[in-house]
């Protein structure tokens, strides 16, 4: 197989230009005279005017007739109806409540988030508090209930308190105190 190089089998082409080719002119025209143009008619059309041009002469012409003047039109006045205008007045008012409520919600919503930061810490610590008294029962329960003092003349008293505090931002602060008493007989 003989194949010719690579460069060469994908040279480009030449490029071809394109460019006017001159006219040959081979026969001269011919000038035509024109006949004139027919003179204006002598006498109008039902409608026509005569109309000087901006270069002097005179034709005839058709001008639009002057429009005629409409007729008064008496406007009909009819009421506005009742609930059109009660509806005005309670979109006003609406309206201006909204705005009233947005604009609280804007200035109290980080009061309102401090809020309930609190209260989710005086759930928590209510739920410890539960757990402890929770434990106290639980023990005191299995060192045996129905036990006498060691004299036996009068039962034991046993009280288990415990207090918790919380605080939330600048102003929450929970504060959660919780009191086990148990009476051993």
């Amino acid at each position: 197989m003989n194949h010719p190089p690579y460069a060469a089998a994908h040279a480009p082409a030449a490029p071809a230009v394109y460019g006017p080719v001159p006219v040959v002119v081979t026969a001269q025209a011919e000038v035509v005279p024109v006949a004139p143009q027919a003179p204006v008619v002598p006498a109008p059309m039902p409608g026509a005017v005569e109309v000087i041009t901006p270069d002097g002469r005179r034709v005839w012409g058709y001008a639009p007739a002057a429009p005629a003047a409409p007729a008064e039109v008496q406007p009909v006045r009819t009421p506005v109806p009742a609930w059109a205008k009660a509806t005005a007045l309670l979109m006003t008012a609406g309206a201006a409540s909204l705005a009233m409520a947005a604009y609280a919600l804007r200035v109290f919503a980080e009061a309102a988030a401090t809020l309930a930061a609190a209260l989710l810490l005086v759930a928590k610590v209510a739920l410890v508090l539960a757990f402890i008294v929770a434990l106290v029962v639980a023990v005191v329960r299995r060192r045996g209930t129905g036990r006498r003092h060691e004299s036996g003349a009068h039962p034991v008293r046993q009280t288990a308190t415990a207090t918790a505090t919380a605080t939330a931002g600048l102003f929450g602060r929970a504060t959660a105190t919780a009191t086990a008493t148990i009476n051993n007989r």
